[in-house]
């Protein structure tokens, strides 16, 4: 058969693409543009979860940009063996097999910043693309940023801000090891542009731009941009005209410093209080090598003081442009914090010389996510380190509060960090692992009440088990139980359905593991051939550990000569065999110490020597075998 699809408005040659295949077609609709999600057939109930949101999400473009979505469809398609994640193709994105999730295994881990990426492409990298690849952040910094666009509509401003800084980190560490201009005109090889500068940088400093000018002025230079170059190629020159234009200011320094230059500011900040002069003090020093990178970035920023009691937050607006300079304040009493770059926007990193009292009363009173997130986390370190002396009650108090903050992110922290023999908390314990609404919560809850090992707390775990709709949260119920009552976690775990769910079929070898039975190596021996990912090192350890403890050493012995057996199989994906040879590690510190508890002179302590020796044996092989040199660090 012949099939013709026309195009009538332009687009750039290496958008196009076909795909072929068996599919279950979905379709969908956003105003009068037709959508269609191309899935495998097992997977056409999921479809439109899948692919959730794609409707309100070309709203929410379509809206902040003033222009409409640019093409006559659009359409969503999974392929297999995909080299790059996803690639947004002009009227039809493609996705690698991974986005295939049923409707449960989508609660805990969704495709919306993947499906926004590829979408706003279709505005940014095939309405408009990038002459070359050296500006391939004109594509890649725009899709990078609509995750936090989304972020932002969708899940609130904190989720968006906690999405900014895992991309700061990512550029972070990738500029510590290769930094280069944003525009990219150097490369060696041009996959080399597809990296933490194109997406993450870019997207950060789109970020800054907009802060600088406002939401008003940044969305509608999008709009004159996007209008201007419309079905053309550009470079980075062409958005700033578009900002200059609609603005009315010389934005040249900006994108000299941001788009032309490497490198990011690195700032030590001081903060005094002159009690004599009645000011607050800030020196920001800029200590990056001003070998490698501009010695001085111009950097303006907001200043906000803190005074407590009731006091208005002051705020100022200030421009740094020195190497090291220092700015005054009026201040008539010493202030509970000042917060340089209050509202977080830079890109930077940044010391500051906060005491444990300013990082409590930050904690509080922050307005930026960012600075409560940063507080709490060096509280936590500073507890951790034992250094918090008389301000114990103060960072206690913070903790205690921070299991009941409105963001899912600052109670995971402190619910990793909860005493749980302290009664007030492990009521609150008890209440997220049964109430949260955030599936996360609700698993670290769990995993923190198996730890209590006491079994009053199992009948709410089994409540979790059984009722809960979270994959992860229901993995988390079955590693807690055995801990709790073994008879309870048997019983539950030879009563659950896995679903084919990774997280539960290793939420029951822990279940399964837990007594050192060898029935239960049925179980094991079913899935130890296909368990992949960072599933396979829970699994194997699990199985490990059960097999170490084995009564009988000639079983304890040939189950981890499978583990061996995977280590140096060929057919293996390197998660397989680093996994293997990490869990054959695990099972030696298990036996070691089961080897402290019997006499030298015993019969188990040379049976438990022998089984060291041949685990030795077993990773000298591993690593003697394993012929990628790049996975060496991992043994």
């Amino acid at each position: 058969r012949t099939d013709v699809w026309k195009l009538d408005e332009p687009h750039a040659p290496y958008l196009f693409m076909v795909a072929v295949g068996d599919y279950a077609v979905v379709p969908d609709q956003w105003r009068k543009v037709p959508l269609w999600y191309y899935v495998e057939h097992e997977y056409r109930d999921d479809a439109r979860d899948i692919f959730a949101h794609t409707p309100e999400m070309m709203e929410l473009f379509s809206s902040l940009l003033q222009v409409p979505f640019p093409w006559p469809k659009y359409a969503q398609v999974v392929v297999r063996d995909y080299v790059s994640g996803a690639m947004e193709n002009t009227t039809a994105s493609v996705f690698g097999e991974f986005v295939q999730q049923t409707r449960r295994e989508l609660i805990d881990n969704d495709n919306d910043l993947i499906v926004a990426h590829e979408l706003f492409h279709q505005w940014f990298g095939d309405l408009v693309t990038c002459e070359s690849w050296a500006n391939l952040t004109m594509n890649e910094g725009f899709a990078n940023y609509s995750e936090y666009l989304w972020l932002e509509h969708h899940d609130g401003v904190d989720a968006a801000e906690y999405h900014r800084l895992n991309e700061i980190a990512g550029y972070l560490r990738q500029a510590a090891r290769d930094p280069h201009d944003l525009i990219y005109y150097d490369y060696d090889d041009m996959e080399a542009t597809f990296d933490a500068h194109s997406y993450n940088k870019g997207g950060l400093v789109l970020h800054m731009l907009r802060k600088m000018v406002g939401d008003d002025a940044f969305f509608a230079s999008l709009n004159r941009y996007l209008t201007k170059n419309a079905y053309s190629s550009v470079e980075a020159a062409d958005l700033r005209l578009a900002f200059e234009a609609v603005t009315g200011r010389d934005l040249k320094q900006f994108f000299d410093q941001w788009y032309f230059s490497s490198g990011h500011p690195e700032l030590l900040i001081d903060y005094r209080w002159d009690s004599e002069t009645k000011e607050v003090q800030i020196t920001v020093e800029q200590v990056q090598d001003p070998d490698r990178f501009p010695a001085i970035f111009i950097l303006p920023a907001v200043v906000d003081i803190f005074f407590g009691n009731g006091i208005p937050v002051v705020r100022y607006e200030v421009t740094v442009n020195q190497r090291k300079q220092t700015f005054s304040f009026p201040a008539p009493s010493q202030p509970e914090f000042v917060a340089f770059d209050a509202e977080e926007v830079l890109l930077a990193e940044k010391s500051e010389n906060y005491s444990l009292r300013e990082l409590v009363s930050q904690f509080y009173h922050a307005k930026a996510f960012p600075d409560r997130l940063s507080a709490l986390n060096s509280l936590v370190f500073a507890q951790s380190r034992e250094e918090v002396g008389s301000d114990t009650v103060l960072i206690d108090e913070v903790l205690l509060s921070a299991l009941s903050d409105p963001s899912p992110i600052i109670r995971s922290i402190s619910l990793e960090v909860a005493d749980i023999t302290n009664p007030e908390i492990l009521e609150i314990v008890v209440r997220l692992a049964s109430t949260d609404p955030d599936s996360k919560i609700r698993a670290t809850a769990l995993d923190a009440l198996g730890l209590t090992r006491n079994p009053r707390y199992a009948d709410v775990v089994v409540k979790m088990i059984e009722r809960d709709s979270a994959f992860p949260v229901i993995a988390a119920g079955l590693r807690a139980l055995p801990m709790l009552d073994i008879d309870k976690a048997l019983a539950i775990g030879r009563a659950t359905d896995h679903h084919g769910n990774m997280d539960v079929i290793c939420g029951l070898a822990s279940v399964f593991a837990f007594p050192a039975d060898p029935s239960y190596l049925p179980f094991f021996e079913e899935w130890l051939p296909s368990v992949e990912g960072y599933a396979a090192f829970d699994f194997f350890a699990e199985y490990a550990g059960m097999v170490a403890r084995f009564a009988d050493p000639k079983m304890s012995l040939e189950g981890l000569r499978r583990l061996k057996s995977i280590g140096c199989g060929r057919e293996d994906s390197p998660w397989r065999r680093v996994a293997a040879y990490r869990a054959l590690g695990a099972a030696a510190n298990l036996i070691a110490q089961q080897q402290t508890l019997n006499d030298e002179s015993s019969s188990e302590f040379g049976q438990l020597n022998a089984l060291l020796d041949a685990i030795d044996e077993f990773q000298t092989t591993i690593r003697t075998f394993e012929g990628n040199a790049s996975l060496g660090r991992y043994f």
